[in-house]
Formats: structure tokens, C-alpha cells, sequence
């Protein structure tokens, strides 16, 4: 019977899976604002980079004589 108290009690006493569970939190926390972040910035660079592709497209030739 002392075996298996002594069991329960080191079961209970182990932190190592709560501080497991705080980190897997925590990188999902950063995931989480990695993609917000990287979904954010690429709309901003499609917009700037469409807004360029159009300004070249509208420059003048220059193909001059």
C-alpha cells in the first residue's frame, strides 16, 4: 500500500509536464502572432508592390529621336 501512495504522491509532485505545457503555449502564442504578423506584411508588400507594378506600366517610353 506504502508503494502505491508513494506512486500517487511523486505523480502529483512532478512539474516537468506543467512546464512542458507552458512552453508548447507559450511557441503557440508566438505562432500565432508570427502568421498574424507575416499575413499582415505580405498584404501591405502585394499592395505596394502592385502599386509600382502599375506606376511602371504607366511610365513613359522614352524611346526618343
Amino acid at each position: 500500500m506504502g508503494t502505491v501512495m508513494h506512486t500517487i504522491r511523486s505523480f502529483f509532485d512532478d512539474r516537468e509536464g506543467v512546464t512542458a505545457i507552458e512552453y508548447a503555449l507559450i511557441a503557440g502564442l508566438i505562432a500565432i502572432v508570427a502568421f498574424g504578423s507575416m499575413h499582415y506584411l505580405g498584404s501591405e508588400l502585394n499592395l505596394l508592390f502592385s502599386t509600382i507594378a502599375q506606376s511602371v506600366s504607366e511610365a513613359p517610353t522614352g524611346g526618343g529621336s
